[in-house]
């Protein structure tokens, strides 16, 4: 297992040079896994949704995954970004039903994954790895890429619009609601 290096040196959904990542391995040689994570802190029986926007490039498949968490355990949904669809999910405690993939335009995608903390969790991890189909293993040779942008966490079971952070501050809010005034109704 290795972690990959992300360097923002890419055009993002929002078509500002250098606001999204490229996501490549260690050039380690022969094959593995290769990802990026974050460590989180979680408050317990909490529904989140972690989402990111990926677009293909050398690699055109991701998976999202949890890990060290108690519940939802191992487990992770693979994303495909040629064809802009949910793929099988990976372990355990995360289902694909509990993913979702929207078409953000321009080759990007973003992907989600519904995940709820049991009693006891206050930390788990996140991780975006690269697959090659859904096999995790991936050439660790400067080959493997895909561009990533936009990645956050936020309780409740669907993605919201995306919140910019800085790497310095961990954003959560509250889930949004939509009121439309009966009249409107047709």
């Amino acid at each position: 297992t290795t972690f990959s290096a992300v360097a923002m040196d890419a055009v993002g959904p929002d078509g500002a040079s250098n606001s999204a990542g490229t996501l490549t391995d260690d050039v380690s040689g022969g094959t593995g896994t290769a990802y990026a994570q974050v460590g989180l802190t979680v408050s317990t029986d909490t529904t989140y949704t972690f989402s990111l926007f990926a677009k293909a490039d050398q690699l055109s498949e991701i998976q999202l995954r949890c890990a060290n968490f108690t519940t939802p355990g191992n487990g992770g949904v693979h994303f495909d970004l040629a064809a802009g669809a949910v793929g099988n999910a990976a372990g355990s405690g995360v289902s694909a039903a509990d993913a979702k993939i929207e078409d953000a335009g321009g080759g990007w995608y973003r992907c989600s994954i519904t995940f709820t903390t049991d009693a006891t969790d206050t930390s788990g991890l996140l991780r975006i790895y690269m697959t090659n189909g859904e096999n995790a293993s991936v050439p660790r040779d400067g080959t493997s890429s895909v561009l990533i942008y936009g990645a956050q966490v936020e309780a409740g079971s669907t993605p919201s619009s995306y919140m910019p952070s800085n790497a310095t501050t961990q954003g959560f809010r509250d889930a949004q609601t939509l009121t439309v005034p009966s009249s409107e109704l047709g």
